[in-house]
């Protein structure tokens, strides 16, 4: 079975609470991002960096700390009880959080990131997932790539983290429960607070902390979507809304892997990054990739789930085409 979450209704004031909490979650994640600027924890700029100079990271803490703050909070305001399962989430998301930000700090072997968030999907996929061996592995391979995309993908100002807060609204747009409205709200109030900072100009990034624990707490949501009689499409407005992102990552992959390419090793062979490199100016990608997310986001809140699918596909193969096809007129080395 799915995570047991109430089924309660929302009272006819939620609407001004959860605005309200919204607010100030947003207000949460900006004053702990200005700390965090303070702090100075700089990302040096490499060869397949984006930026040219140094600049703080981990204004992913101020994200996820509206997350936590927010979940817990809004459940008494609006009469909800905190289920069991969205509690293991969060403190999940949270202990992800803080190894990430350790991970930031100190620059720990990959190994040590992954191993982290192996532990904390299975706890995830656990709490969220039906006990079966089948869906529990699914979960936790779902949980696995959504963690490690959003984290591929944070490269350039603005992108993951406006991906991100599309996801969340779109599955607090179709959430099928009260508890997947308070926890996305939460979230993007969170990721709506630290933007500001991040784009069009980056005076910091969410570093780690913020990509992998945005993107568990993404995945998570969209299993506690899930029905027992839905096949599966509780993950539509998820997965649509992140489409690009995971689609980008997925295609990148695939094409090292037939290049014969190191996959494990740092690159800037992504379609994001090869646009930027060869097309567009990096504030016109960032843009490009939120349109493209909120279509999806569209596509999965008003269509039936097939035509949501086919049409969320529509621009992704038109993008590769384009960013493709450039990529070869203009670079003159391998990507």
């Amino acid at each position: 079975m799915p995570a047991s979450i109430p089924s309660s209704t929302l009272p006819v004031h939620a609407p001004a609470i959860l605005g309200i909490g919204a607010l100030l979650g947003a207000a949460l994640s900006a004053l702990l991002v200005r700390r965090m600027i303070r702090i100075a924890v700089l990302d040096h700029p490499v060869e397949r960096s984006s930026h040219t100079r140094p600049t703080p990271k981990g204004g992913g803490v101020g994200i996820i700390a509206a997350l936590v703050t927010g979940a817990v909070l809004l459940h008494p305001a609006l009469g909800l009880t905190l289920p069991p399962s969205v509690a293991v989430m969060l403190l999940a998301v949270a202990a992800l959080s803080v190894v990430s930000w350790l991970d930031d700090v100190h620059q720990w072997p990959a190994t040590t990131k992954l191993a982290a968030q192996a532990a904390c999907s299975v706890i995830v996929a656990l709490a969220c997932a039906p006990l079966a061996p089948g869906p529990f592995l699914v979960s936790f391979l779902w949980l696995m790539f959504v963690t490690n995309a959003v984290n591929f993908i944070d490269g350039l100002n603005g992108l993951a983290a406006g991906c991100c807060a599309i996801g969340a609204f779109a599955i607090a747009w179709c959430a099928p429960t009260p508890t997947l409205i308070v926890e996305a709200t939460a979230l993007s109030a969170g990721i709506l607070g630290f933007l500001p900072f991040n784009f069009p100009r980056a005076r910091i990034f969410m570093g780690d902390v913020g990509s992998q624990g945005v993107a568990l707490a993404l995945g998570a949501m969209a299993l506690q979507a899930l029905r027992p009689d839905d096949h599966g499409l509780g993950l539509l407005p998820a997965a649509l809304a992140l489409g690009i992102v995971l689609y980008d990552v997925a295609f990148t992959l695939v094409r090292r892997a037939l290049a014969g390419d190191a996959l494990m090793q740092a690159h800037r062979g992504h379609l994001y990054q090869l646009a930027q490199r060869s097309l567009l100016p990096a504030t016109t990608v960032t843009g490009l990739y939120w349109v493209i997310s909120a279509w999806g986001a569209w596509c999965a809140a008003t269509l039936s789930p097939l035509h949501a699918t086919l049409a969320a596909l529509v621009p992704l193969p038109l993008w590769t085409a384009v960013v493709c096809r450039q990529a070869r007129r203009t670079l003159t080395t391998a990507w």
